[in-house]
């Protein structure tokens, strides 16, 4: 499962993304969250540009799911999980009127041009999408991470810490 939302195209002054796609937003929830209205909410705004119960950003907003019966890391499973997610929504580019041919010419995805964001484990999946992906990032708010799922639950280190910080850690 995920939430997709399309831009707002009323930021554009020609009333569509630019040729090359409008850039993603992929938000990324922590270990606790549950898949409701206030999850999808996240990124609801009450200014002047806002239309009620649309993204008022000039993105693509991409929020999989990533869960099972506790929860999962981000990282194998959420990790596919993220990139189908992305997949779906840059081929099919839901939530919009007209076929597909039509919204691909005025709200298409910019696969190139990605802001990740999460908090907790959601930013311990932004970590792990930033380090998998760089060149497709603009931006990465990685909030409240942990570097690894064995680390947050003290099962061991994991190779993305060097030496020096996983001392620091165990301290």
């Amino acid at each position: 499962k995920l939430r997709a939302a399309p831009p707002n195209l009323t930021r554009f002054e020609t009333g569509r993304c630019p040729e090359e796609g409008c850039p993603v937003l992929l938000s990324l929830h922590g270990a606790d969250v549950e898949l409701n209205k206030v999850w999808a909410r996240t990124y609801d705004y009450a200014g002047a540009m806002a239309k009620p119960g649309s993204f008022p950003y000039p993105a693509w907003l991409v929020q999989p799911t990533n869960r099972g019966s506790y929860g999962s890391d981000w990282e194998e499973q959420g990790l596919d999980n993220i990139l189908s997610s992305l997949q779906y929504v840059h081929e099919q580019l839901p939530g919009l009127p007209g076929t597909l041919e039509e919204r691909r010419k005025t709200v298409g995805m910019d696969m190139e041009r990605i802001l990740v964001t999460g908090h907790s484990m959601g930013g311990h999946g932004c970590f792990v999408f930033d380090a998998h992906f760089p060149d497709q990032i603009i931006a990465a708010e990685c909030s409240s991470s942990w570097p690894s799922i064995g680390s947050y639950n003290g099962e061991s280190h994991t190779l993305l810490l060097n030496s020096s910080r996983l001392g620091l850690l165990k301290s």
